[in-house]
């Protein structure tokens, strides 16, 4: 028996992509309810990894970006969060123009639109699990209301 993997053309694979995003709703449906065997599964063998990670670039990116919001000096939780969401997306914007393959969003941001699930979203538990980010084990939420609550001490 041979396994082979299909190659197609990039033209080919921005088509089915958009065919398939046209077909999806708004919400994303685990009918047979096997998600949580599935993710208990992957995080046993594959710690730090998930099937939406798709590209490595975003191990680095998304700590970038927090490390430059740290900077800021930002005290209010919402608008870190808010500034990060913002920068996330221009980030993705500036890959989508450049015509990089793998920016997370490119369809949505060349209909003007953004994703659901930001790639700080997507990378964190990653770029904890790898020891990218290395002060504990928080939420991305709590380490944005850390960083904030260390700004207004200042």
């Amino acid at each position: 028996m041979e396994l082979d993997w299909p190659n197609y053309p990039k033209e080919g694979r921005k088509k089915v992509l958009s065919v398939i995003d046209l077909l999806l709703g708004d919400d994303t449906l685990d009918e047979l309810g096997i998600s949580p065997i599935r993710d208990g599964s992957a995080n046993l063998f594959f710690p730090g990894t998930s099937t939406i990670q798709t590209r490595a670039k975003y191990f680095l990116i998304v700590p970038y970006a927090l490390y430059y919001l740290t900077l800021t000096g930002e005290t209010n939780l919402g608008n870190f969060l808010r500034r990060l969401d913002d920068l996330e997306y221009e980030c993705g914007k500036k890959l989508a123009k450049l015509g990089a393959d793998g920016a997370i969003g490119s369809l949505s941001i060349n209909r003007g639109k953004w994703v659901k699930r930001t790639p700080s979203q997507i990378y964190w538990a990653g770029i904890r699990s790898f020891r990218i980010f290395t002060a504990g084990n928080p939420s991305l939420r709590k380490y944005a209301y850390t960083v904030c609550k260390l700004n207004q001490e200042k």
